[in-house]
């Protein structure tokens, strides 16, 4: 969640040890890495939605409402955002199951509005799932 904030950098408790990524697992520091990775993919579409913002006035991260007011769905999405006018963000917000924790997978749930058509940044797919929630196990990397 924290690589899609307009600053992008480490915080926590001054009483916190462990606030570098060095000083974290090997595993959290692989999603770490991970999500600078994909930081950088998206930069020129970051870049691109902060200008506009400066001209429009629109927030970055924006309510699912804001971007598809015609759809009443979209009113009630609260797990998920729309960063610019075209990329859609569902992060892991729930805690994993310790099953889930063990096969390091996160569920997310998301839904698609039905009046755009939407590709999977990591599948390079074009999802049809659209106008319901979806359920979807992802692993560390996605």
């Amino acid at each position: 969640m924290g690589s899609w904030e307009p600053f992008f950098r480490a915080h926590c408790d001054i009483n916190n040890q462990d606030r570098e990524p060095w000083n974290r697992s090997e595993r959290v520091q692989t999603v770490i890495r991970g999500a600078i990775n994909q930081r950088y993919d998206f930069i020129h579409y970051l870049y691109t939605t902060h200008q506009q913002a400066t001209q429009t006035g629109e927030p970055l991260m924006r309510t699912m409402w804001n971007e598809f007011p015609d759809d009443m769905s979209m009113q009630r999405m609260s797990s998920q955002f729309m960063y610019g006018d075209n990329l859609l963000i569902a992060p892991k917000i729930d805690t994993p199951s310790s099953d889930q924790d063990s096969r390091q997978v996160q569920q997310v749930t998301y839904n698609l509005p039905r009046s755009a058509q939407w590709y999977n940044y990591y599948s390079k797919q074009q999802n049809f799932m659209t106008g319901m929630d979806t359920t979807v196990e992802l692993d560390d990397n996605e």
